[in-house]
């Protein structure tokens, strides 16, 4: 009993001893054993994962989701790199359970995910959300923004557009957002368990200041959700403060009322009341995730502000041309200049585009197809990744240790399987998913797989 896992902070054993009352002996056991170990698959990557024979059960709040029974090297597992899984803590993807409630596949949602590095509730947004609607996945730190924009490139959707912004800098778009999900910086004591930096960083000051920070955060983000749009405010924390203290005074200060969501019994999940959901690691397979659905109630005043939009530089019908031999859903599809580079942007959310572009600071759009040069498209990594691009493509099908190989941007000329390829681009795959870029010239193949992106060891 004398590892990181029970060595907790008196102060915060005393509040969780109040908290819990006799279930307290119980989580202080559940703290002191192994975080479990769980995947979410993408929903149109689906693959044979390398590491299937260690799947031990799927997790309840999603048919995506499964627990482990250990911990693979997931940088050892190329279909990692290929999009194909996000490895994320159980208990967060019960966001699915509230989306899947809150709406059907037909909807077209606007969504925001404003604190979303690095990617976990963003790719399951997109996952659950219909092909219909848009997101906008923001995050304030630029180091964790290009993080951010990494893994939503690997999930390989195009309705999405990442944002490095402030929480105040999104009233430039009042009543825009039909939800917002608003996973808020915290004290962290839900991964304790998980986590031992964690339990180091804790102090009651720091509760504290979280809970003011998470006052401020969603006083600034409100307005840009429309009237009669949910709000859905998370945490990894069990202080009550910070979750249900904070949902009650937002409840005061903001017109917002409480969602219910059904959630069978049997999960487990304690509710302290309606719409607010917290895990403890005794009670659920998973960390100390809390979670609420808010609904903002509507007014007779409807925000009429201008938002400014700013026009979109669209190809030429000759680069349009070109471009259309790489990706399906053609005629659904608009393509874009921004500075050097072309984007891939389905028509129905070029307005959206056009609001972002103009209000805030973005980092990513769409599919980032590539540049045309003399009438040839040179592409992007990110459109190798894309859900969206053509199976006309040549490919060339690697090895386990061929992956890797390619993954750490080694040589790759000798490969048997390349030998047959055409010169030009084409596609590197690895159980028949999309790892990346190679060009073939003549004898030599140069390697494209992005450098920052590369295995180092």
């Amino acid at each position: 009993m004398s590892n990181h896992k029970t060595n907790l902070p008196a102060k915060f054993l005393a509040q969780i001893q109040t908290d819990l009352s006799t279930e307290f002996d119980s989580f202080c056991q559940a703290m002191a054993a192994d975080s479990p170990v769980s995947i979410r698959l993408n929903s149109r990557k689906k693959a044979n994962i390398e590491f299937d024979k260690i799947v031990q059960s799927p997790v309840p709040y999603t048919e995506l989701g499964f627990y482990l029974s250990a911990r693979p090297s997931f940088t050892y597992d190329p279909l990692f790199h290929a999009g194909c899984y996000y490895v994320q803590e159980a208990s967060s993807m019960f966001i699915s359970h509230i989306i899947n409630q809150l709406y059907t596949k037909n909807d077209s949602v606007i969504a925001l995910d404003l604190c979303a590095a690095p990617g976990g509730k963003s790719t399951l947004l997109l996952d659950n959300l219909s092909p219909n609607s848009f997101l906008v996945a923001n995050e304030v730190i630029k180091n964790r923004a290009i993080i951010l924009r990494e893994n939503c490139t690997k999930w390989g959707f195009e309705n999405v557009a990442i944002t490095n912004n402030e929480p105040k800098d999104f009233a430039k778009l009042p009543d825009f957002f039909d939800l917002i999900l608003v996973d808020a910086p915290c004290s962290g004591e839900g991964m304790f368990r998980k986590d031992a930096a964690s339990i180091n960083e804790w102090s009651e000051e720091n509760v504290k200041i979280c809970t003011l920070r998470q006052q401020q955060i969603i006083a600034d983000i409100l307005p840009s959700l429309k009237p009669n749009g949910v709000l859905i405010y998370s945490t990894c924390t069990y202080n009550q403060n910070e979750n249900t203290q904070n949902i009650n005074l937002f409840i005061e200060k903001h017109d917002l009322e409480l969602v219910g969501i059904n959630t069978p019994k049997d999960w487990n999940i304690h509710q302290s009341q309606k719409g607010c959901f917290q895990f403890y690691p005794h009670k659920n397979k998973g960390e100390g995730f809390f979670c609420a659905v808010l609904r903002k109630k509507s007014s007779d005043e409807i925000n009429k502000k201008y938002i400014k939009t700013k026009n979109l530089n669209f190809v030429s019908k000759l680069e349009t041309q070109v471009l259309l031999d790489w990706i399906e859903n053609t005629t659904e599809t608009d393509f874009i200049h921004i500075n050097e580079n072309i984007h891939a942007i389905n028509k129905s959310h070029i307005a959206h585009f056009q609001a972002i572009f103009a209000n805030l600071y973005c980092i990513g759009a769409g599919i980032l197809m590539g540049k045309i040069l003399k009438n040839q498209l040179i592409p992007e990594h990110d459109l190798a990744l894309s859900v969206f691009i053509t199976g006309k493509i040549e490919k060339a099908e690697l090895n386990f240790s061929e992956a890797i190989d390619y993954l750490k941007k080694n040589d790759i000329s000798n490969f048997n399987c390349i030998q047959e390829i055409k010169n030009g681009w084409f596609l590197v795959t690895y159980k028949n998913k999309n790892l990346g870029w190679a060009k073939k010239i003549g004898n030599r193949t140069n390697n494209y797989y992005p450098k920052e992106w590369r295995i180092m060891k």
